[in-house]
């Protein structure tokens, strides 16, 4: 019995360490976002991906998914691919490089204008750029990264 729980303990110590060191070796990382805008504002909401691998990454076919304070899905969330999006510049992040996805304005008066504003989109610096992000925009909830196999990245 006594060596069970060594045996036990030493399984469990395994367990974490591997968890730990899988943790830490991701590859993609979500570096930044901005979704809550100050009112009167029209900046764009986006969300910044850094690839921390020696590779480039393809994110054909990722996801975003967003939860709410009680971790429940968002309906609408982006993925990364022709449908649900104004445009794609680039679905593939360089080694040791930054991705942009954020959302498009518009610069009339009804939108209170903006400088962030592209009349040819070709001109926006985004990887992606989404038509609108459904986000936890009160503050509280949670964003998470998917790959293109279903498995959680980052959060």
């Amino acid at each position: 019995m006594k060596n069970l729980n060594k045996i036990t303990k030493y399984f469990i110590t395994l367990f974490w360490l591997g968890l730990s060191c899988s943790i830490l070796k991701a590859e993609v990382v979500i570096t930044e976002l901005f979704i809550l805008q100050a009112d009167g504002t029209h900046t764009p909401q986006y969300v910044e991906l850094y690839n921390d691998s020696d590779s480039p990454i393809d994110l054909e076919n990722w996801s975003i998914i967003a939860l709410d304070d009680v971790n429940d899905t968002i309906p609408y969330y982006p993925v990364f691919n022709s449908s649900g999006f104004a445009q794609i510049n680039n679905t593939v992040i360089d080694s040791f490089g930054y991705f942009l996805i954020s959302t498009v304005y518009c610069k009339d008066d009804a939108c209170g204008g903006s400088e962030f504003y592209y009349e040819d989109l070709s001109e926006d610096p985004s990887d992606i750029i989404a038509d609108y992000f459904y986000l936890p925009l009160d503050g509280k909830g949670s964003v998470i990264l998917i790959n293109d196999t279903n498995n959680t990245i980052d959060s």
